[in-house]
């Protein structure tokens, strides 16, 4: 009975406590849903990092989840805005910039400073505008802050070095030079006075003979812009002898040309004029060089230099000998050798009707020829051995009607014919290539013939194509009225 009792009432609880967890329910949703619209508002107000921004945030969660760092973000960006503020105003360095920034931060981080700089201005700008010794030294004596002391103490440096500056401008004691420096590390003169130091010392190592290292203390004292006029000429010596050390014989000729334009009256003056005379020497041409030689020469000072000059003209002469005879040499390789052995094997023509009414002729031949085929006068010597063909007529009847005689029968005769020749070439001009030549001849004959013509001399004159190897013809002449002739060359 009581097992009964106990059920029904935790069934009785448990109807009563149902809509209390379902209120629960909707509670944690809502409370998710308001932490999820902070979290954006936030991201929101953080991209775009304004006053107006943070304010607004605030505003809406004065209690957030992120209104502490908010406030923080707030403090941080009003600081940077002061501190932009305060550096304006620094640089401005006036009455009104002061009350500027004092009326917009009158409790900020550097309002301390801003009122101490108001209260100090009217000392200082009454220093300043004094610009004396007895003015910044009242300021420094009187101000209560000395906010502007450092200020004060630059300018009465300043002011001390120029007038002991205007004392040693031109000195030549080089100690004073040094307790200047050495008292005066901030002054605007403090340049010019180690420039005027370093060219003191650059003319004692020059007395001393070490012109290298007072050329480098001349470059320290600024270079001829800035040297005085007393040693101008100690330093266009010193520049001269650091030139002159990078010249040398095979220095480019603007080189030398530069230094002997720049320095002429420099003691290494010669010595340069002889580098370039060799330098030229050197560089001679090949063939017609008596001009470059002649200005070679005239730059030569010494002896030994014109003696070195006159030997490069000789190597290049005997180099310019050289080197035609190697180009003849190789063009005689390409071209054929001067003396060449040559075969006639064709030799065909008609002879003259001096010597025979009706026939033909054909050779063969050798010979021998000085000048090869590209050479512009060409000669050559030879014998041929050949035969004519010829016909002879019998039974002669002259016609009355007609005038002339005619023969009614004739025979076919041989003569045989061993001339010796002399020719004579004449190369006129290339040929479609550089390869083959145009050439016209003369050529005389020692003739030898059995029986049908008493000439012992003839000749005749042509016209023809000639290659390396090959040689064509076309000739006229007092026996061989017309003729072709071929030839080949070893």
């Amino acid at each position: 009975m009581k097992s009964q009792v106990h059920f029904l009432a935790l069934l009785m609880l448990l109807f009563a406590t149902a809509p209390c967890f379902a209120q629960h329910k909707d509670i944690k949703a809502m409370a998710a849903e308001l932490q999820r619209k902070e979290k954006s508002h936030y991201d929101e107000a953080c991209k775009a990092n304004t006053e107006a921004a943070y304010n607004r945030f605030l505003t809406t969660y004065p209690n957030g989840n992120y209104s502490a760092d908010i406030r923080q973000r707030l403090a941080t960006l009003n600081a940077q805005r002061e501190q932009a503020c305060f550096d304006s105003v620094i640089q401005l360095g006036t009455e009104q910039a002061f009350r500027t920034y004092l009326r917009q931060y009158p409790k900020g981080t550097h309002s301390t400073v801003i009122q101490h700089r108001l209260d100090d201005l009217s000392a200082w700008l009454t220093a300043k505008h004094l610009n004396t010794i007895d003015g910044y030294q009242h300021y420094l004596n009187t101000s209560r802050y000395q906010v502007y002391a450092t200020q004060a103490r630059a300018a009465l440096e300043e002011i001390k070095s120029s007038e002991r500056w205007r004392q040693i401008r031109y000195t030549s004691s080089q100690s004073d030079l040094e307790d200047f420096i050495v008292l005066y590390p901030n002054s605007s003169h403090f340049t010019a006075a180690k420039q005027r130091l370093y060219e003191l010392q650059a003319v004692d190592y020059f007395y001393q003979g070490d012109s290298a290292r007072a050329y480098s203390y001349f470059l320290a004292a600024g270079g001829s812009r800035n040297i005085s006029l007393g040693h101008i000429a100690i330093y266009n010596a010193c520049a001269g002898y650091n030139s002159f050390k990078k010249l040398n014989s095979r220095s480019p000729e603007s080189d030398l040309y530069a230094f002997l334009n720049t320095y002429p009256n420099s003691r290494y003056h010669d010595q340069v004029s002889n580098m370039l005379a060799c330098r030229k020497a050197r560089c001679l041409p090949q063939g017609n060089n008596e001009f470059s030689y002649d200005v070679a020469m005239s730059y030569a000072k010494d002896n030994a230099t014109k003696a070195f000059v006159n030997h490069c003209r000789d190597s290049v002469a005997k180099a310019y000998k050289s080197s035609q005879r190697n180009t003849r040499h190789r063009n005689h390789n390409l071209n054929g050798n001067y003396l060449q052995f040559g075969f006639e094997f064709f030799d065909f023509g008609l002879p003259s009707s001096n010597l025979t009414d009706d026939g033909i002729y054909y050779q063969l031949g050798v010979s021998l020829k000085l000048g090869n085929y590209a050479a512009p006068v060409q000669f050559e010597i030879g014998m041929k051995g050949g035969m004519y063909k010829y016909e002879i007529a019998s039974n002669k009847t002259y016609s009355s009607y007609y005038s002339y005689s005619y023969y009614d029968e004739s025979t076919s005769e041989t003569a045989y014919n061993f001339p010796v020749y002399s020719r004579l070439k004449l190369n006129l001009f290339s040929f479609v290539t550089d390869d083959c030549k145009c050439y016209v001849d003369a050529t005389g004959y020692l003739n030898n013939f059995s029986d049908i013509c008493n000439k012992d001399y003839s000749y005749s004159f042509g016209f023809g194509f000639a290659a390396k190897h090959f040689d064509i013809s076309l000739y006229f002449g007092n026996i061989n009225a017309f003729g072709t002739s071929m030839r080949v060359y070893f």
